[in-house]
């Protein structure tokens, strides 16, 4: 799922293209007055309204997803034909609260500095797959 490059409404408000499966969602921000957390927030709730499909590696619908389960990334084109694609948090680069020394999930879009065109992508990070080992030998056909 992506949210393509932002296309000004206004001098202060842009619109994101939110990109899932077959479905293009508009969403209309202020890039001034909207942090991570809100743009986080308000894609969860187009998804919800408008009916998308469960995510297989969220596993719930939309409406019970939070803000905190999804992460927003930067894309950026990778060095090589085995990595196309760089994704890199949005949190990685964004402000740091001086109070605490960690990024700071309030701070405003605009406070980013995102190049004109960067592609924003909603991630949904899954659990993962484990495979839990056996006790038991394994039986080779033949030998049992």
């Amino acid at each position: 799922m992506s949210l393509a490059a932002p296309v000004p409404v206004s001098d202060t408000s842009t619109t994101l293209l939110l990109k899932y499966s077959k479905t293009t969602l508009f969403l209309t921000v202020v890039l001034s007055a909207t942090s991570v957390r809100e743009l986080k927030a308000r894609a969860l709730a187009a998804l919800a309204a408008s009916a998308q499909p469960d995510d297989d590696h969220v596993g719930r619908p939309f409406a019970d997803v939070s803000p905190d389960d999804v992460e927003v990334y930067v894309g950026a084109p990778g060095d090589t034909d085995a990595a196309p694609m760089q994704f890199t948090p949005l949190k990685a680069t964004q402000p740091v609260n001086k109070a605490s020394g960690t990024p700071d999930d309030a701070a405003r879009l605009d406070s980013w500095a995102l190049d004109d065109g960067a592609v924003l992508y909603l991630g949904f990070p899954g659990e993962p797959v484990v495979q839990l080992p056996s006790l038991d030998d394994e039986v080779v056909e033949g030998d049992a």
